[in-house]
């Protein structure tokens, strides 16, 4: 979303106009300093560390608590808005399902909302089964016994829903300057199946960096 406010609308049609007011009053809230000190409140100490420790930390590596949210749970700014918005108190449950379906966004029930993207055909990721579905499919791989191009994908799609390039630091300091490329032939050596169409997203984006070019909203990781 841009800072500026447009008419969101989902691909059919256009959205209630009062959904889309509360859309932009709530995201407007989120860019206050109460929602930060309130969402601060809610998170658990290891949430906190994973983010520096306070909150001025929270604030100036990532932004606006949106974008924490982001950070924590992988989702789309969107989701983040609609989810902090409920978390908050900003919305009742109700209004935030209303808002999301109005949208076109995920349900916030995760198995729900899992079972919804693999049926739109978005690339969806699950952590503790490793199963990656593109486009409905199941991709056949044995993302256990070749666990580092499962943490490489893993890596490259976190980076992906931050619109980030990934380059070699996040592997390391110590990593070589060519890991990413590497990393991304590892990947189509021993995943054969790895769709073509992921495969040639990659973009190179300067020495050593590459940009995964699938539509951020479009990449889902659940736990």
């Amino acid at each position: 979303m841009s800072a500026c406010r447009e008419t969101t609308t989902n691909p059919q049609d256009a959205i209630d106009q009062e959904a889309d007011d509360t859309y932009w009053s709530c995201r407007a809230y989120l860019r206050g300093p109460h929602a930060a000190r309130s969402l601060w409140k809610q998170l658990n100490s290891s949430e906190r560390m994973s983010l520096g420790g306070e909150l001025n930390i929270a604030l100036e590596r990532y932004g606006y608590p949106m974008e924490i949210w982001m950070h924590l749970h992988h989702v789309s700014e969107t989701r983040a808005i609609l989810d902090l918005g409920e978390e908050l108190g900003f919305m009742s449950a109700k209004d935030a399902d209303w808002i999301r379906r109005e949208l076109g966004e995920l349900p916030r029930d995760p198995e729900m909302a899992q079972s919804e993207a693999i049926n739109r055909g978005d690339l969806v990721i699950e952590r503790s089964s490793r199963s990656v579905y593109w486009k409905g499919e199941l991709i056949e791989a044995d993302w256990f016994r070749h666990n580092k191009s499962w943490e490489f994908l893993l890596t490259v799609c976190e980076h992906a829903q931050r619109n980030e390039p990934i380059d070699r630091l996040a592997f390391g300091e110590d990593a070589d300057f060519d890991i990413v490329s590497k990393n991304k032939s590892r990947l189509k050596k021993q995943v054969p199946e790895f769709p073509n169409e992921l495969y040639s997203a990659f973009r190179k984006e300067g020495t050593g960096t590459q940009r995964f070019e699938i539509d951020r909203e479009k990449i889902h990781i659940f736990d």
